[in-house]
């Protein structure tokens, strides 16, 4: 028998994982150690402007939701005549 199969399959299993966040942190040190403080405030901004845009397009789908359900219930009150003179 060799060395290989008296290790348990669970420490395999670690070792992998362990060596796999090792390639990727290693890897994504290197390119962020690479960029340069203009190509980091790029991503940075270009990152919290998309971000951005997607808040204000979700929080301006919200609130014309809002609008539009509240005008629906408002013309279902005047269909009923049970709405006052606003």
């Amino acid at each position: 028998m060799s060395a290989a199969d008296h290790i348990p399959d669970a420490a395999l299993a670690v070792g992998a994982k362990t060596t796999s966040g090792m390639t990727y942190g290693g890897s994504a040190v290197a390119v962020w150690g690479g960029l340069t403080m203009n190509e980091l405030g790029i991503i940075i901004g270009i990152v919290s402007s998309v971000a951005g845009l997607i808040g204000g397009l979700c929080i301006q789908w919200y609130w014309k939701r809002r609008h539009y359900l509240l005008a629906r219930e408002k013309l279902e009150l005047l269909k009923r005549g049970g709405a006052d003179d606003e």
